[in-house]
């Protein structure tokens, strides 16, 4: 992304490298808070950055948490 090295993106999104690395692998699923900042700090969209699934999977997962139900 941009040219940076995994550590370096890290840094820049206050994560640990392994996090980071995990997330951009699909070894982790990325929290929803995370995706926006990771949007905002490298001035993309949502889109670019996941499948239409995982999309799907993040805004239900973020709509659940808004209206106090438990997310799984």
């Amino acid at each position: 992304m941009l040219g940076l090295t995994q550590e370096a993106a890290a840094a820049v999104l206050g994560m640990s490298r392994l996090t980071y690395h995990r997330i951009e692998t699909g070894r982790r699923q990325v929290h929803f808070t995370e995706l926006a900042k990771i949007c905002a700090t490298f001035n993309c969209h949502i889109g670019e950055l996941v499948q239409d699934g995982q999309l799907v999977n993040a805004f239900v997962y973020a709509a659940k948490a808004l209206l106090g139900e438990t997310p799984g």
